[in-house]
């Protein structure tokens, strides 16, 4: 190879190795390193609940519907402080409730509850496309309340009665963020509330997928 032909190619090797450096340099802005931790951001997921430890909630009601909107703000490199509220129904067991009570009137009594609070989330790699991360809520949960009472024979009778009433909760969580564009991502979460001090509700598992924006 002649010099005129290596001045040659090199001559055209640097501007090619200088657009793939820029490429890449691009990418690596666009979900690497480069990315600035994202500041704030809210999650909209979707998903179900199901209640797993106190009998006076689970005999009755099984899983539900859930929904969860959670506005996170940027404490640190790793660390997200946020305000969040959680909406769950349970539908009502009615196969369940006249195998038990054969001799009740039938009626459904569909049961929701509110969760609001305050959210602590650790991300493994917030510069990153794919993120999990661990995280703590506290705040208070409401149930709507149900009851059904009844005087059979002369004798009244309590089938079941959850009051409308609002406690302590505390939770932990698990997830990852995926980002599909710049400021939206794919989120997968999986939580578990316990209710202090509450004889009716307990434990309350949810999984829930949505999506997380950037703002």
């Amino acid at each position: 190879m002649t010099k005129r032909s290596v001045l040659f190619l090199t001559l055209w090797m640097v501007p090619l190795l200088s657009l793939a450096q820029s490429t890449l340099t691009s990418d690596e802005q666009f979900f690497g390193l480069g990315v600035e931790p994202r500041k704030k951001t809210v999650d909209v997921m979707f998903g179900t609940t199901l209640p797993v430890s106190h009998q006076g909630l689970k005999e009755f009601w099984m899983q539900g519907p859930a929904g969860d909107v959670c506005f996170l703000f940027r404490a640190s490199e790793h660390m997200r402080l946020g305000l969040g509220l959680q909406a769950s129904l349970f539908s009502f067991r009615l196969g369940a409730f006249a195998q038990a009570f054969p001799e009740a009137e039938k009626q459904i009594s569909n049961l929701s509850t509110v969760y609001i609070y305050i959210a602590l989330r650790h991300y493994m790699n917030p510069r990153e496309r794919f993120s999990p991360f661990v995280g703590a809520q506290i705040g208070i949960l409401r149930s709507t309340g149900v009851e059904y009472k009844a005087v059979i024979d002369g004798v009244r009778r309590i089938y079941y009665d959850i009051p409308d009433i609002s406690r302590l909760a505390g939770a932990v969580s698990a997830g990852a963020d995926y980002f599909i564009f710049r400021f939206i991502a794919l989120q997968l979460q999986g939580q578990a509330v316990y209710v202090l001090n509450d004889p009716n509700i307990g434990i309350l598992i949810s999984v829930q997928a949505g999506l997380k924006f950037v703002l």
